[in-house]
């Protein structure tokens, strides 16, 4: 069908076909078929109109300008096939309360807690920075804020996490920590701490007092252990 020097220009001609072949796709089969044929035939007579006459310019680019835009050239093959037009796209809807999520775009509900198409939390909010607080000195310690304090949850719905010299909030690192879960340094106080001193429910270190301290040196708890233990139940080590 083509000529050699126009073999680089295939690319063009399929997916000009391909487009023609989406526009047809809500099409009955045997509609889609003779629509398809008509397409082509009519892409082969202009090629061939072209390589048969010097006048007529001849490249794949000037057939495919000739034979107008896939939506043109399909328009006109209904129309000479006598078929129906195709129908109009079907756009959903607008409905009342809903507003579009700031990631996805997509319609979600005022009051959505998550969105139900991409899971972006409270999506209806334009500018959202997550649930609870935080802050952070200015001054540091070995590139460690001095203060770090965070509570709740980040504008990605993941748990903040305290990191500082002083470290205070439901998860934290630090030198020293004040946290539901935490590790430090040097001190600890909470529910769940691992540290050298350690003070909490469950504690972990050298030094522990709590609920469950697990101390290497001195454990001072319902269960404890460590080389000096008190407790209900006092483990020992020697």
């Amino acid at each position: 069908m083509f000529t050699t020097a126009e073999s680089a220009h295939h690319a063009d001609v399929a997916g000009y076909l391909a487009e023609a072949e989406r526009l047809m796709a809500d099409s009955a089969a045997d509609e889609r078929q003779r629509l398809l044929d008509y397409v082509r035939a009519q892409l082969e007579l202009e090629m061939d109109l072209a390589s048969a006459s010097p006048q007529i310019p001849g490249s794949v680019a000037d057939v495919l300008v000739r034979l107008g835009a896939p939506t043109e050239l399909v328009g006109r093959a209904r129309v000479a096939l006598n078929l129906p037009a195709a129908a109009p796209p079907v756009h959903a809807p607008t409905v009342a309360g809903l507003t579009a999520c700031r990631v996805c775009k997509q319609g979600v509900a005022a009051t959505a807690a998550v969105c139900p198409h991409c899971g972006a939390p409270r999506p209806a909010n334009q500018s959202w920075n997550g649930t609870g607080y935080e802050y952070r000195s200015t001054a540091t310690w070995r590139g460690m804020p001095l203060l770090h304090i965070a509570v709740g949850r980040d504008a990605n719905g993941k748990f903040r996490v305290a990191r500082g010299v002083v470290a205070i909030g439901q998860f934290a690192r630090g030198v020293i920590v004040v946290a539901q879960v935490g590790a430090a340094s040097v001190f600890g106080l909470g529910q769940f701490i691992a540290a050298p001193i350690a003070v909490a429910q469950f504690a972990v270190g050298l030094v522990c007092v709590g609920q469950f301290a697990l101390a290497a040196l001195l454990g001072v708890g319902m269960i404890a252990t460590g080389l000096k233990a008190t407790g209900l139940l006092a483990l020992r080590l020697f």
